[in-house]
């Protein structure tokens, strides 16, 4: 059974009165251990797909079906606990707390899990020896490079051992040498812990290390 897998996927938005649609008819099935790559320019319907894929979005046409579970079958506190468990996100701007030091920020999503997780300082240690910043822990993000804290918000998402890390441009604020070195972790990640890749982005470069390539045309997705 595929690890992802969307069945006539719809969206749209009521604008002025009109209804627009953003994706129409996706259809796609991703397995696991997979590197699967969605390009396309700004507007094309690529982040309104990972948002369905993660659960941040339930107001949609067709089925999305992530872990054998049907996420439209899913309440609002049990897409919570499926995000905090199931998915990690990775993100363009990163998107880490300045008012906490790297380890915290990557500690976050154990604070929202339904009981105590007793190795989580053990797996934060581990984490940050495995994206190589184990001297920045302590650091507060508005220190750090681009690339470091790419890599603090790559730990932040393993942290709960997730089945899928959605990333949306993922390379997209890092210089073409720092940009090489997160794929590089990416592929490593990939063979080590068996985690799924989806990855939406307008840059070729993602699509160099990708198993599976799409683009969005004409609110479509289409294999590359």
């Amino acid at each position: 059974m595929p690890l992802i897998e969307l069945k006539d996927v719809g969206k749209s938005f009521l604008f002025d009165g009109v209804r627009k649609s953003i994706i129409e008819g996706v259809s796609l099935s991703i397995e696991r251990g997979s590197i699967v790559a969605i390009i396309g320019p700004s507007g094309s319907g690529k982040s309104t797909l990972l948002n369905i894929i993660g659960g941040l979005d339930s107001s949609y046409e067709g089925e999305a079906v992530v872990g054998g579970v049907r996420l439209k079958n899913l309440s609002d506190k049990e897409l919570s606990r499926f995000r905090n468990e199931k998915i990690g996100f990775i993100f363009q701007h990163f998107n880490l707390l300045d008012h906490l030091n790297c380890r915290e920020n990557v500690s976050l999503p154990s604070y929202f899990y339904h009981e105590e997780i007793k190795d989580i300082e053990k797996r934060v240690d581990y984490l940050f020896e495995r994206v190589q910043l184990t001297h920045r822990m302590n650091q507060y993000p508005p220190t750090l490079s681009g690339g470091e804290k790419q890599r603090v918000a790559i730990a932040r998402a393993l942290l709960m051992k997730p089945d899928v890390l959605l990333c949306d441009e993922p390379t997209g604020d890092l210089d073409d040498i720092t940009a090489g070195a997160i794929l590089e972790l990416f592929m490593s990640i990939k063979k080590e812990m068996n985690v799924t890749f989806l990855m939406v982005t307008h840059e070729e470069r993602i699509t160099k290390i990708a198993d599976e390539i799409y683009a969005i045309r004409e609110r479509r997705l289409v294999r590359v």
